[in-house]
């Protein structure tokens, strides 16, 4: 199997950051490749430096709880929005205006819109760029508000918010509906038939794959990639960076998806996997990862390490798992020589640290059970005690057999590392990647 190559930027990343989570830069690295520096995500810090930034799971916002978690919530994303230039009215008038537009409900109707747009001077392309933010900034019920600022946009008619407001829909459950499918598929029909717009052609792709057309999404992704190879058609509006990447990045991932998952075909996935790899993009290198065969190689981790470092929260995960259960025995790896079972647990408990600190399901239980299993009973309890204010985890009935087990005093600590064994062999069959 051919490498992947890696740019000698990244190369020099790995080589620095492999031996230990801790060495990389507090300063980050931003592997999105956009050119508009106003709109690129945040530079991370080191994942030490995260967990000690981030010591509870994140909360979701609760619609039905108290309107002061939102407003604050709101006033946060219209003051970024206020800073970056992304909005050409002042942060106290966008935050008034999504106020009156979140009182009204999931997707009010189009006269509703146009009153409060008059009513404070918001444009539609000023809704985008605020649902862009909202997307970015806010977990739960942060996107559902965003999906509808950026069906807004796009009723009103923003050329880019109607276009990502469909992509986005396509990957939506409802796309099983078959008066769903029909109402996009003539949404989509002019793009298709123009042949002209790259992203609009990724979005008719998804939308037939919803489906289960398979080869018709397949020779879309084709074709989008053939017209966004044109400089100007792989182009994004600043405020959409963060939807997925250029038109470009998202055809090949999505070209790699369908022939991965859908027809099998995995060296076919990989190639495209490889060039959007090129473009740098981490969902691109975590992939990479999975096709490979041998998952205790040094070229594996160096691949979820470049996906986690730009804060892919699955490929901490996967990267905390590889240091768990590396054995002596893998001579593939450089990394198993020279370091004891308990220093790989400490490496691996660091990067579910990190996956945990991000409210990923599968870091918390490994972060708990491997802190039980290291004796490290303050820390996992307190991850139990926290995990009570998700409303998701907290009735996870894993979370409730966990907590069982702690409580009866007949589960010894071989008990705890064969259900630690036994969850992380189901998580990685069933988990959605």
């Amino acid at each position: 199997m051919a490498s992947t190559r890696i740019s000698g930027s990244l190369r020099a990343l790995v080589q620095k950051s492999s031996k230990c989570p801790r060495l990389i830069s507090a300063k980050g690295r931003n592997f999105h490749n956009t050119t508009f520096q106003s709109a690129r995500p945040k530079p991370r810090p080191a994942p030490s430096t995260r967990l000690r930034q981030a010591q509870v799971p994140i909360p979701d916002l609760n619609p039905n709880g108290d309107k002061s978690e939102i407003d604050s919530f709101l006033q946060r994303c219209t003051n970024l929005a206020e800073e970056i230039k992304a909005i050409s009215i002042s942060s106290a008038t966008a935050f008034e205006f999504l106020r009156a537009f979140n009182e009204h409900g999931q997707n009010p109707p189009v006269k509703y819109i146009r009153s409060l747009c008059e009513r404070f001077g918001v444009s539609p392309s000023n809704i985008f760029a605020l649902a862009i933010i909202v997307n970015r900034e806010g977990p739960g019920q942060g996107q559902i508000i965003a999906r509808s600022l950026l069906n807004a946009a796009a009723s009103l008619g923003d050329p880019s918010a109607a276009i990502h407001a469909m992509h986005s829909n396509t990957m939506d459950t409802r796309a099983q509906n078959p008066l769903y499918y029909r109402e996009m598929q003539a949404h989509l029909a002019g793009f298709v038939k123009e042949d002209s717009n790259p992203l609009g052609l990724v979005a008719a792709g998804n939308l037939n794959e919803k489906q289960g057309k398979n080869d018709i999404a397949l020779k879309l992704y084709e074709r989008a990639i053939v017209l966004a190879q044109v400089p100007e058609n792989n182009t994004m509006p600043e405020s959409s960076v963060g939807l997925g990447g250029t038109p470009l990045l998202q055809a090949y991932i999505a070209l790699a998806r369908v022939k991965n998952s859908a027809l099998k075909d995995k060296e076919g996935a990989r190639a495209a996997y490889e060039k959007a790899a090129e473009l740098d993009s981490p969902d691109a290198y975590y992939h990479l990862a999975l096709l490979m065969d041998n998952h205790a190689s040094d070229q594996y981790r160096d691949h979820l390490l470049i996906a986690a470092s730009s804060g892919y929260t699955q490929a901490a995960y996967r990267l905390g798992l590889y240091y768990l259960q590396l054995k002596d025995s893998d001579t593939s790896s450089k990394t198993a020589l020279g370091k004891n079972q308990d220093e790989r647990e400490r490496l691996a408990l660091e990067w579910f640290d990190l996956g945990a600190a991000a409210n990923d399901k599968n870091s918390i239980i490994n972060v708990i059970l491997l802190c039980k299993l290291r004796s490290l009973h303050v820390k996992s309890q307190a991850w139990l005690f926290k995990i009570k204010s998700s409303r998701h985890l907290s009735q996870d009935p894993v979370i409730a057999e966990i907590q069982r087990m702690w409580e009866d005093k007949n589960c010894d600590l071989e008990d705890f590392r064969i259900f630690l064994d036994q969850y992380n062999k189901d998580a990685t069959k069933t988990r959605p990647d």
